[in-house]
């Protein structure tokens, strides 16, 4: 029986409209042979089995779920009950300069350009600092940060304060405490 003659059998309050393009949803939990359960707004139904459209590590699909990460979502020939994972979006940082600050150097940028990473764009700031390549204090009151050209950095304070709302990653050859 083809798919209008089935809706055509139910009341005109349950037939429900298709969904011609993508929306966001949540991945929820995982489903069976090579699934995930999602979820998005508007749906009735409760959690649905979804194809993923992309490859998805079992580490990364874990943590998908756990975080409820949003999806972009498409649904095959319109049906809001056939979802398809197109993707899974990156969660937005409440921390975007400190995120670029603790990513890898850039390499092509290391050589003697003191610079100011402001949401991805480089803002070069030799000319303010009269040629101080070696050192770069940041200074108010009794606290500091200290960034030195050999890799080294400095952080005073009378208290200082390490919040992770979610993950705290320390990350060093050594790791020494007190």
């Amino acid at each position: 029986m083809a798919s209008h003659e089935h809706d055509a059998g139910r009341p005109p309050s349950q037939v429900e409209e298709p969904i011609l393009g993508n929306l966001i949803g949540r991945v929820v939990g995982r489903g069976r042979m090579g699934t995930v359960q999602v979820d998005f707004e508007g749906n009735h139904h409760g959690p649905l089995e979804a194809r993923l459209a992309v490859a998805v590590d079992e580490a990364t699909l874990l943590r998908a779920i756990e975080a409820r990460q949003e999806a972009v979502l498409c649904f095959e020939r319109g049906t809001p009950t056939c979802p398809i994972v197109l993707g899974l979006l990156q969660p937005r940082s409440e921390t975007p300069l400190l995120d670029a600050m603790l990513e890898a150097p850039d390499v092509e940028h290391q050589d003697g350009e003191v610079a100011i990473v402001a949401n991805g764009q480089r803002v070069p700031i030799e000319g303010l600092l009269d040629g101080a390549t070696e050192e770069l204090e940041l200074r108010c009151g009794r606290s500091s940060l200290v960034l030195r050209r050999n890799g080294q950095i400095l952080l005073r304070g009378e208290h200082v304060l390490v919040d992770a709302g979610q993950v705290l990653r320390l990350r060093g050859g050594k790791t020494q405490i007190n």
